[in-house]
């Protein structure tokens, strides 16, 4: 009698719709909108390109029993103005996957993953400020400069200076970064304010945390960014990974992947900068295809 009253009260609980795995998948889940706009290399609006989503939800029956997906896939297609909406869904999270047009193609990194419920920092639809993707136009690809730099340097607060092309130091460089450190512990090298500035000298520079194609962003470019600890500094988390683009005084963009790391017991800093060059101003594509690559080391 008593095993049959747990089976029954274990089976209220994770099966019947009034038990209580439906109560959290009614609360958690939540309404899923979204605006997003698709435009081509030069910003131009991309119409009738279909859009792939998924949303991820959390169901009433446990998927491994009744063998239910917790993803549920679906498509729309943009309007004449670029545009597309996603709304009627419930769900945790929502991923756009793959984005398709005939006459294009898919960058690099162009999908994206967005957080409603059950995420400290939820993702908030804007309808005036959607969120915009990038295709690329078949035949317009191009050649970029490349380089691949390991940077050794000391906490001392000066500048120094590396070239936007080489990636080698110069008093003329462009590429500007301060690396400061208020205190250092031996014992506990970790436990130490720090920060490191890095600013596009006459340009302007934006930090990317989630890429969608290999396209620099149209706006948001700002004289420099400070990566640190302090109250006023940008924090990266437990990443030491960092995507950055520029924007040049000559109207040419830049991308530049920084990874920073701690190299010695001293507390010396070490990272490796990688940039990649449009040498066409005006164009924001910089997705690096290695066959067409224009040197610069």
């Amino acid at each position: 009698m008593l095993v049959s009253t747990a089976l029954a009260s274990l089976w209220y609980f994770v099966f019947h719709p009034g038990g209580m795995t439906a109560h959290l998948g009614a609360k958690l889940n939540v309404p899923i909108e979204f605006y997003g706009r698709i435009v081509d290399q030069e910003g131009a609006e991309v119409s009738d390109a279909v859009v792939h989503y998924r949303v991820l939800g959390i169901h009433a029956f446990p998927s491994s029993i009744i063998g239910k997906d917790l993803h549920k896939k679906g498509q729309t297609t943009s309007r004449a103005d670029g545009t597309f909406v996603i709304r009627g869904e419930t769900g945790t999270s929502m991923s756009i996957n793959e984005i398709g047009r005939t006459g294009y193609r898919q960058p690099e990194h162009l999908h994206g993953t967005f957080g409603y419920a059950g995420n400290p920092d939820p993702f908030k639809p804007n309808r005036n400020e959607p969120v915009t993707f990038t295709l690329i136009e078949e035949g317009k690809v191009t050649a970029l400069v490349n380089f691949d730099r390991r940077l050794m340097f000391s906490w001392d607060g000066k500048p120094r200076h590396y070239d936007i092309v080489t990636g080698l130091p110069s008093s003329e460089g462009i590429i500007e970064i301060v690396p400061k450190r208020a205190r250092f512990t031996p014992n506990n090298q970790f436990d130490f304010d720090w920060s490191l500035s890095v600013r596009i000298v006459g340009g302007g520079i934006v930090w990317v945390k989630e890429q969608r194609g290999c396209v620099a962003p149209e706006t948001g470019y700002v004289p420099a960014l400070t990566f640190g600890n302090g109250k006023d500094d940008v924090h990266l988390g437990n990443s030491s990974h960092v995507t950055l683009y520029a924007k040049l005084s000559s109207g040419q963009f830049v991308r530049l992947l920084l990874t920073i790391y701690q190299a010695h017991e001293d507390g010396s800093l070490g990272a490796v900068i990688k940039g990649f060059v449009n040498p066409n101003a005006g164009s924001r594509v910089l997705e690096f295809i290695p066959s067409l690559h224009l040197g610069g080391e």
